[in-house]
Order: structure tokens, then sequence, then C-alpha cells
């Protein structure tokens, strides 16, 4: 659904300012203050128009200020398509602009579609006059209300985190990004063909569409390729290391993976025979023309596991020389 913010004017208001005098500001309105998005596809970004009933001769300039004690969302559920206001406009804000000898303006604001299973959120804005205070709000327009509501998706999301964003002390004294060294994450078809990869992000994560594989069963599998490509440590480093494996808007899972790999033991390429690790695997099928997933925990379900991983782990080693030769390739 599109919002629209249309202005229409007002000869009376009791805004106290000497200048410029109040009867004479342009007064601001918003037609539609309360808006329904969702947070993906069609109906995921508002358009809102800007319109003055009167030109100023400098620019009208508005702060869109969030309000989070009265949102049960926050700013991370919505992109905002405005510069930040100035540090002397108070709080941090959205800058609206209309133009000097001008009547309009435009900005869009769209829904972030994330992983997790929400039910509807809602984000409440200020809008208020800065700087030159050279125009008016009207009362009933002086909030703004975001309506999000959740989406979901046919997709299954593989997520293969290890604080790549978080630093540590290197061998040369100085710090740095745990997103230097090189984990990968991939997944495997029953035949250990490997559909679908991610080997250049932190975190790597992979999005497989509903379309991308037929129905069956997949493995999941991340590793630590090597440590070389990062600074040695001042001290060994124990990676924290967490799977995320969800169906957007649906189910999320998250399988902790710590301890699993060190900067001592190093990764494939320093000859780590457990640099590869089947974290878990999925079931695929399709009922109704609708995707669905059976996730399994190969370190939560110990009776799936057991007969399936022992078996796919002889497998799985059987096609590590030609994988890597692979990813080698593609560095």
């Amino acid at each position: 659904m599109v919002g629209v913010l249309g202005f229409t004017s007002c000869d009376e208001n009791d805004v106290d300012q000497d200048y410029p005098l109040s009867g004479d500001k342009p007064v601001v309105s918003v037609s539609t203050p309360s808006v329904t998005m969702v947070e993906s596809g069609e109906g995921s970004t508002a358009t809102f128009n800007v319109t003055a009933t009167k030109a100023s001769t400098t620019t009208m300039k508005l702060k869109l200020e969030f309000l989070p004690e009265e949102s049960t969302g926050t700013l991370d559920d919505v992109v905002i398509a405005l510069d930040d206001t100035p540090i002397d406009f108070g709080p941090t804000g959205s800058l609206i602009t209309i133009p000097a000898n001008s009547l309009g303006t435009s900005f869009q604001i769209s829904a972030v579609f994330d992983i997790l299973p929400e039910g509807t959120e809602t984000l409440k804005f200020r809008l208020i006059p800065v700087a030159d205070l050279n125009s008016q709000v009207a009362e009933d327009s002086q909030i703004i209300t975001l309506t999000i509501n959740n989406s979901t998706s046919d997709s299954l999301v593989a997520r293969f985190d290890w604080n790549g964003d978080e630093e540590y002390l290197g061998t040369d004294n100085e710090y740095h990004a745990l997103s230097d060294f090189d984990f990968d994450l991939e997944i495997y078809d029953e035949m250990f063909n490997v559909v679908a990869t991610s080997y250049t992000a932190s975190p790597e994560e992979i999005e497989l569409a509903s379309g991308d594989v037929p129905d069956g069963t997949y493995y999941i599998v991340p590793s630590l390729w090597t440590t070389a490509s990062g600074v040695a440590p001042m001290l060994p480093l124990n990676f924290n290391t967490t799977l995320t494996i969800a169906k957007p808007g649906v189910f999320v899972q998250n399988i902790p993976l710590n301890g699993l790999w060190n900067s001592t033991v190093g990764g494939a390429e320093e000859g780590n025979p457990d640099a590869y690790v089947v974290a878990a695997y999925f079931v695929k099928t399709t009922v109704d023309g609708e995707a669905m997933y059976q996730l399994y925990d190969a370190t939560n379900d110990e009776l799936l596991a057991e007969g399936r991983m022992a078996d796919l782990s002889a497998a799985f080693n059987n096609t590590k020389a030609k994988k890597a030769k692979a990813k080698k390739s593609l560095k």
C-alpha cells in the first residue's frame, strides 16, 4: 500500500513565534498519517508527497523524528530515503526539505524484509519544523504511524556467522577484524554435489529459492578454509560461530557451533581434517505448489544424525579433494 503525504494550508495557528508571523507560515498536514505496509514485495515501499499551500523565500525544513517509546518496531525495520538532521537540530531524525520558492518534495520509506517470524510492528514518528521555523504542522498531522505486517518467503536461508565485525589483536600489535579469516558455507545434495555456496561474505549466507533445487535431502556444511587469510593472532583464538537456518517469516533456528575451529589448528588449507562440519540437513518437499522444509539439527537430533551422518561422513570425505580443487580455482 502506498502512503501519500499531502499538505494543506491553515491561516490560524496558536504557535507563539514572532518571526515569521504565525499567520504567514504555510501549514503542512499529512493527508494519510497512518500507512500500512508489508515487509517485502508490492506494498513494501511508501512514497510520501509533501506539498505546501504557498512557497517560502527560504527552504522549509522539517524533521521526521522516530518515537521509540511509542513504537513496537525499531529503525532497523525500515529504510528512510532521507538524510539525517544536523546535530544542532536536537535528537537525530530525518530531514525533509521543501526548496525555496517551491511547493513540494517527496521521499520514500521502505520496510526491511528480515528472516525473523514477527507479528505486526508499529513505528511512530513526530513531524516538526526545524531551522528557520518558517512552516507549521497541523495538530492532526504531527504524528505519522507506519504499520508493518510480517511477510513470508518460499525460500530457505542459511547464514554462517563467526562474529566477523569483532576484532582481535594480531602479532603486529594491531587490531584486525575477525572477518579476515576465511570461513565458507556450502549446501550439498544427496549425491554430495555442491548445489549452493557462499565464499566471500561475512557472515556467509545462502538463499535457496523454491525453484533452485528439486525436492530431496540437502546437507548444510560450514567450514574454515584457512586462517592464513588474516594476520596471525597474538594469542590463540577459539572461534565462536553460529549457523542460522530460516524460512523467512515462518521459522528460525540457531545452531551454536562453538569450539569447532581455532587459529592453532587452522582450516582445510592448513590440513585440518575437521575443517568441514556437516552441521544440519533439511528435507524439501513441495505441497500444493509451496516449498516445505523439515530441518534436522545434527547435534541435537541424535537418532537421525546417528543413522545418516555416519554414512554421510565417509561419502563426504571422498568429495573433499574435488571440492578443494574447485574452491582454489575461485580464490
